[in-house]
Protein backbone atom coordinates (compact mmCIF):
# COMPACT_ATOMS: atom_id res chain seq x y z
CA UNK A 1 0.00 0.00 0.00
CA UNK A 2 3.10 2.26 0.69
CA UNK A 3 4.07 1.69 -2.72
CA UNK A 4 1.12 2.73 -4.33
CA UNK A 5 0.96 5.87 -2.36
CA UNK A 6 4.44 6.60 -3.51
CA UNK A 7 5.84 6.56 0.15
CA UNK A 8 9.12 5.38 0.92
CA UNK A 9 9.14 2.93 4.11
CA UNK A 10 12.46 3.18 6.60
CA UNK A 11 12.54 -0.74 5.73
CA UNK A 12 11.22 -2.18 2.86
CA UNK A 13 9.36 -5.61 2.69
CA UNK A 14 11.83 -8.40 2.98
CA UNK A 15 14.81 -6.19 3.96
CA UNK A 16 17.27 -7.92 6.08
CA UNK A 17 20.82 -6.79 7.28
CA UNK A 18 23.39 -8.98 6.46
CA UNK A 19 27.49 -9.00 6.62
CA UNK A 20 27.80 -9.82 2.99
CA UNK A 21 26.90 -8.01 -0.15
CA UNK A 22 24.99 -9.67 -3.08
CA UNK A 23 23.89 -9.20 -6.70
CA UNK A 24 21.44 -10.46 -8.60
CA UNK A 25 22.24 -11.08 -12.48
CA UNK A 26 21.10 -12.58 -15.75
CA UNK A 27 17.28 -12.45 -14.71
CA UNK A 28 14.78 -14.49 -17.12
CA UNK A 29 10.76 -14.83 -16.63
CA UNK A 30 8.75 -16.41 -18.52
CA UNK A 31 4.83 -18.04 -18.60
CA UNK A 32 3.88 -21.84 -18.83
CA UNK A 33 0.83 -23.98 -17.85
CA UNK A 34 -0.52 -22.11 -15.85
CA UNK A 35 2.31 -20.74 -13.97
CA UNK A 36 5.29 -18.01 -13.77
CA UNK A 37 8.81 -18.44 -13.75
CA UNK A 38 11.70 -16.45 -12.45
CA UNK A 39 15.07 -17.41 -12.68
CA UNK A 40 18.07 -15.12 -11.27
CA UNK A 41 21.75 -15.49 -11.07
CA UNK A 42 23.08 -15.18 -7.51
CA UNK A 43 26.45 -14.21 -6.48
CA UNK A 44 28.24 -13.31 -2.69
CA UNK A 45 30.15 -10.56 -3.65
CA UNK A 46 31.27 -9.74 0.23
CA UNK A 47 34.16 -11.14 1.45
CA UNK A 48 31.55 -13.82 4.32
CA UNK A 49 29.48 -16.46 3.93
CA UNK A 50 26.23 -15.35 4.10
CA UNK A 51 21.90 -15.66 3.64
CA UNK A 52 20.04 -14.28 1.12
CA UNK A 53 16.33 -14.58 0.32
CA UNK A 54 15.06 -14.07 -3.31
CA UNK A 55 11.63 -13.29 -3.43
CA UNK A 56 9.33 -12.95 -6.51
CA UNK A 57 6.67 -10.48 -7.05
CA UNK A 58 3.44 -10.03 -9.08
CA UNK A 59 2.54 -6.80 -10.19
CA UNK A 60 -0.79 -6.25 -12.44
CA UNK A 61 -0.64 -2.81 -12.93
CA UNK A 62 -3.25 -2.59 -16.32
CA UNK A 63 -5.87 -4.20 -13.68
CA UNK A 64 -9.29 -2.98 -13.81
CA UNK A 65 -9.29 -4.13 -9.99
CA UNK A 66 -7.72 -1.89 -7.20
CA UNK A 67 -4.92 -4.42 -6.35
CA UNK A 68 -1.32 -3.74 -4.36
CA UNK A 69 1.42 -2.47 -6.48
CA UNK A 70 2.99 -5.58 -5.78
CA UNK A 71 2.46 -9.40 -4.26
CA UNK A 72 4.83 -11.33 -2.96
CA UNK A 73 4.48 -14.98 -4.89
CA UNK A 74 7.07 -16.96 -3.86
CA UNK A 75 10.76 -17.17 -1.94
CA UNK A 76 13.60 -18.90 -1.34
CA UNK A 77 16.33 -18.76 1.14
CA UNK A 78 20.17 -19.16 0.00
CA UNK A 79 23.38 -19.43 1.69
CA UNK A 80 26.34 -19.04 -0.31
CA UNK A 81 30.10 -18.63 0.31
CA UNK A 82 31.96 -15.24 -0.51
CA UNK A 83 32.79 -15.30 -4.23
CA UNK A 84 29.90 -18.35 -4.82
CA UNK A 85 27.09 -17.87 -7.02
CA UNK A 86 24.02 -20.27 -7.45
CA UNK A 87 21.44 -19.98 -9.75
CA UNK A 88 17.81 -19.85 -8.36
CA UNK A 89 13.98 -20.73 -9.85
CA UNK A 90 10.63 -19.26 -8.09
CA UNK A 91 7.73 -20.15 -9.55
CA UNK A 92 4.18 -18.53 -8.69
CA UNK A 93 0.85 -20.41 -9.91
CA UNK A 94 -0.99 -17.77 -11.96
CA UNK A 95 -4.28 -18.95 -9.97
CA UNK A 96 -2.50 -17.15 -6.53
CA UNK A 97 -3.99 -13.80 -8.51
CA UNK A 98 -7.82 -14.90 -8.70
CA UNK A 99 -9.89 -11.98 -7.29
CA UNK A 100 -13.59 -12.84 -6.37
CA UNK A 101 -15.92 -10.75 -8.97
CA UNK A 102 -19.59 -10.30 -7.65
CA UNK A 103 -20.96 -10.05 -11.20
CA UNK A 104 -20.44 -13.70 -11.35
CA UNK A 105 -20.35 -14.50 -7.93
CA UNK A 106 -17.20 -16.46 -8.03
CA UNK A 107 -13.46 -16.41 -8.49
CA UNK A 108 -11.26 -15.15 -11.85
CA UNK A 109 -8.45 -14.37 -12.81
CA UNK A 110 -7.45 -11.73 -15.39
CA UNK A 111 -6.25 -12.31 -18.86
CA UNK A 112 -3.77 -9.34 -19.63
CA UNK A 113 0.30 -8.88 -19.40
CA UNK A 114 1.37 -9.10 -15.68
CA UNK A 115 4.60 -7.58 -14.40
CA UNK A 116 6.84 -10.15 -12.70
CA UNK A 117 9.85 -8.60 -10.28
CA UNK A 118 12.61 -10.69 -8.26
CA UNK A 119 14.97 -9.92 -6.14
CA UNK A 120 16.23 -8.81 -2.31
CA UNK A 121 13.62 -6.96 -1.19
CA UNK A 122 9.90 -5.23 -2.05
CA UNK A 123 11.43 -1.87 -2.99
CA UNK A 124 11.54 -1.05 -6.86
CA UNK A 125 15.72 -0.71 -6.34
CA UNK A 126 16.01 -4.24 -5.09
CA UNK A 127 14.20 -5.58 -7.96
CA UNK A 128 14.68 -6.85 -11.48
CA UNK A 129 11.68 -6.99 -13.78
CA UNK A 130 10.11 -8.07 -16.75
CA UNK A 131 6.42 -7.85 -18.15
CA UNK A 132 4.66 -11.31 -18.98
CA UNK A 133 1.25 -12.59 -20.75
CA UNK A 134 0.17 -15.70 -18.91
CA UNK A 135 0.09 -19.12 -20.64
CA UNK A 136 -3.18 -21.20 -19.72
Amino acid sequence: LLNKEGIEPAYAFGFGASYTQFSLTDASFSSSAGEFLAEVTVTNTGARVGDQVVQLYVGCSQSTVDRPDRLLRGFQRISLEAGASTRVGLRASIDTLRWYDESICGWQVEELPHELYVGSSSRVQDLVSAVVTPCR
